[in-house]
């Protein structure tokens, strides 16, 4: 009975060894079964919240992109207001400059020309030297206002003209010098290789600077030609005058009047001056750079 009561708490003890190992293994199966439960519950609601935020983050950007294409949408209306504007405002100017250039044309210049020919009248029926030698220096200073006058009405018509035009009037000034009594040869060069626009303050500038320069030449250095070439391309459109004078000393003679009235017009027409002079001559270049 001992030995049968042995062997039955062996085996009673063994198999509470092997319930309680199914129990620990189940309550570890349970306890891995929840933690897999939480974990995939998390993972969920981590998508869930990941899912937002892209949400969140598409709808941002396209608030963004909205906001932006609104802001260059308004940008592009506000410049073409402003186009229409400066478009209406340049009409209106050069609706004046018309005017202004009619209104100087007809009367200061009709004025003018009677107060030249009023001149002259007197100048014939004058015995004395002196006044008709006076009167014909007044009758020289008046004609000489009046060409004046008709270049600058001549540069406000032709706002925005081309090379063509200046061109044009370069020819007229090349037969005004041969005309004259102490006439020099002028030789004219054009290289366009691309068209230029300019502006009537540009157009006055170059010129008068054109005028100017030759009168120097012959009165200064004794200059018997004088070249203008005109050059333009993609870089840079160039005006160059050059004569064969006797040149002069830049140190002494940089700061003259005719010099720096023809720096002056260059610059303000938005050029750079440049000048070189030697014994062989002088050479003038106003240069406005395309970049």
């Amino acid at each position: 009975m001992a030995y049968r009561d042995s062997l039955v708490n062996i085996e009673t003890n063994k198999r509470i060894a092997e319930l309680e190992i199914e129990y620990e293994t189940e309550k570890k199966d349970r306890l891995l079964a929840e933690n897999q439960l939480k974990i995939a519950k998390r993972e969920r609601q981590l998508a869930l919240l990941g899912g937002g935020v892209v949400i969140l983050i598409l709808i941002g950007f396209g608030g963004y992109k909205y906001q932006q294409m609104r802001h260059r949408q308004q940008q592009k209306e506000l410049e073409l207001r402003n186009q229409l504007k400066q478009a209406e405002y340049e009409q209106e100017i050069a609706g004046q400059k018309l005017r202004i250039s009619r209104e100087l044309h007809d009367n200061i210049g009709s004025q003018l020309t009677f107060l030249i020919s009023s001149l002259d009248n007197l100048g014939y029926r004058m015995e004395e030297d002196h006044l008709k030698n006076r009167l014909d220096d007044l009758g020289d200073f008046g004609r000489s206002t009046l060409d004046e006058l008709r270049n600058t009405v001549w540069a406000v018509k032709h706002e925005n003209a081309g090379l063509e035009a200046l061109l044009m009037k370069l020819n007229e000034l090349k037969r005004h010098f041969g005309d004259h009594k102490n006439g020099i040869a002028l030789q004219i060069h054009d290289d366009l290789q691309k068209p230029v626009e300019m502006s009537s303050t540009q157009m006055l500038n170059l010129l008068r600077i054109t005028q100017e320069a030759p009168q120097n030449a012959v009165k200064h250095a004794e200059a018997s030609q004088v070249t203008i070439s005109i050059h333009s391309d993609v870089e840079e459109f160039r005006l160059t005058i050059s004569d064969d004078g006797s040149g002069f000393n830049l140190e002494e003679k940089s700061r003259g009047n005719g010099l720096a009235n023809m720096r002056q017009r260059c610059e303000e027409a938005g050029g750079e001056f440049n000048l070189k002079s030697d014994e062989d001559g002088t050479t003038i270049s106003c240069i406005f750079s395309r970049k």
